[in-house]
């Protein structure tokens, strides 16, 4: 059963995702391809209200990664009216599979995949696919993870204490 996610989030009234209290976190190699998108459109956006720089200060420090600002009514600065996304086709990893997301955890040299909570889950879990739906899309970020090198993803390490999101599974990645 292939899901109009557009719908529910269209129909959404919550704040979990594109509004508040999630920041969308940016690798570097992502951070470029957003740039390249926005200047081929002629996107106006200037570099510094895009992207907030961090820097690890975990287990492998120095490493920096980028966030996703939001306006001051809590949206992300993409987010449209009608919801839609401006940079639908280049979407970083961390808001392309929402409401599934990334922790890396160094220490263990794992990924947790997690499931967060927003209208579509409820939804989906109403009409008794949110199993599948779950498996399916799980599948597609295990598949994306080669394309991150241990470094891009530390940037998913700050997700402690969340409270609703879920563990749906642990990867443990090879060394390199």
């Amino acid at each position: 059963m292939e899901l109009d996610f557009y719908k529910f989030c269209k129909d959404c009234k919550g704040t979990v995702c594109c509004t508040k209290p999630f920041f969308a976190f940016v690798t570097e190699p992502e951070r470029e391809k957003i740039l390249e998108y926005l200047r081929s459109k002629k996107i106006p956006m200037k570099k510094k209200d895009i992207f907030q720089e961090r820097q690890s200060t975990e287990i492998i420090s120095g490493i920096t990664y980028y966030l996703i600002p939001k306006k001051k009514n809590g949206e992300c600065i993409f987010l449209q009216k009608d919801k839609l996304c401006i940079i639908q086709p280049v979407k970083p990893l961390d808001c392309l599979f929402w409401p599934l997301t990334l922790e890396f955890d160094p220490k263990a040299n794992e990924i947790d995949i997690l499931l967060g909570d927003c209208h579509f889950i409820r939804e989906i879990e109403k009409l008794g696919i949110l199993e599948e739906w779950v498996a399916k899309e799980t599948e597609k970020v295990i598949q994306q993870l080669p394309n991150f090198s241990k470094n891009d993803l530390i940037a998913f390490n700050s997700m402690d204490d969340v409270p609703y999101l879920k563990l749906v599974c642990s990867i443990p990645l090879t060394e390199d």
